[in-house]
């Protein structure tokens, strides 16, 4: 006998709706971690992209003002330099944009520096004062001074720790190294 012309439809029964709900809520939770991951990722490729943008305009800026790095006050605190100026402003004429100084992964962040000061990185400014030579860099510290070579030398970084309990960190030499703020115990 065929079921359409006695007038019963076969339809899901409930267990098996529930059954299908269930696998799909596994599959849900499985993907979510790996999708968070995946996000996480390419917001720390952007940031370091940043950081190397931020890089070749220093290094466009150099030999054009006496090779000397630029006097960039950072937006919080005290400024540094009477003569200083944004990042933006110093660096603006070499390509920067204020895209370049938006980290991703700060702008999800609910103490997001960017939307605060329009900049999720800071500058190191006491690398400004002396004239650059030789692949070193002189660093004031209290009373005294010391060379520091360039793949030592850190320019600037993300001002708080937003990718996974870390940081990005751009180097004088033009490297990005990404540091973890969580202690390693072994």
């Amino acid at each position: 006998m065929n079921l359409r012309k006695a007038g019963l439809h076969r339809a899901f029964t409930l267990v098996e709706l529930l059954a299908v709900l269930a696998v799909l809520g596994l599959l849900a939770g499985m993907l979510t971690p790996a999708i968070r991951q995946a996000r996480a990722k390419a917001e720390n490729t952007v940031c370091i992209s940043n950081l190397r943008q931020i890089g070749t305009a220093v290094w466009l800026y150099v030999p054009e003002n006496g090779n000397r790095f630029p006097s960039i006050n950072n937006p919080w605190g005290e400024p540094i330099f009477t003569n200083g100026q944004t990042m933006l402003e110093a660096l603006g004429t070499y390509g920067l944009t204020e895209k370049v100084l938006a980290c991703p992964a700060d702008m999800r962040s609910s103490e997001s520096s960017y939307r605060r000061y329009t900049n999720s990185y800071e500058y190191v400014p006491r690398s400004s004062e002396e004239e650059t030579a030789g692949g070193t860099a002189t660093v004031y510290r209290g009373n005294s001074t010391f060379e520091i070579p360039f793949n030592r030398l850190t320019l600037c970084w993300d001002v708080s720790n937003v990718h996974e309990g870390g940081f990005n960190a751009l180097r004088a030499d033009n490297t990005v190294r990404s540091r973890s703020a969580r202690p390693k115990f072994r």
